[in-house]
């Protein structure tokens, strides 16, 4: 399924044992030529053909302290508010926020085994210049 929302941000949680862990989950396998071969374990768990890596970003915590930390996310005072309050509805222990841009993945489903959740799905502002 595509995806593609221009303006729309997806936002995924889960728990992993480190941020390589989570990267590896994340990281789409190019090495067969065919688009519809290329897999990674987020693509498995998930009805998504594809994504722009260029266009996702994640955020691992070590720890539970820091589990609203994301400021270093890329437009995310477009929809830093919502985005917090999901986060406090979440019941758990979770250290791991992946991002896509441009994606709507309200109607994406996922395999009952997916190491990742469907957080919400944002509309996001991007800024150029810089801010004052």
């Amino acid at each position: 399924m595509e995806c593609f929302e221009e303006g729309k941000v997806s936002v995924w949680y889960g728990v992993f044992c480190s941020d390589e862990e989570l990267s590896a989950y994340l990281s789409i396998d190019y090495s067969d030529v065919s688009e519809n071969s290329w897999q990674s374990g987020f693509l498995t768990d998930f009805t998504i053909s594809s994504f722009d890596e260029d266009f996702s970003e994640r955020v691992f915590w070590e720890s539970e302290a820091e589990r609203n930390d994301v400021e270093g996310v890329s437009y995310v005072e477009s929809f830093m508010t919502p985005l917090l309050e999901d986060l406090r509805h979440i019941d758990g222990v979770i250290n791991s926020l992946f991002f896509v841009y441009d994606c709507n993945a309200a109607n994406v489903t996922a395999s009952s085994d997916a190491r990742m959740r469907l957080l919400s799905v944002y509309h996001y502002k991007k800024r150029y210049g810089l801010l004052s």
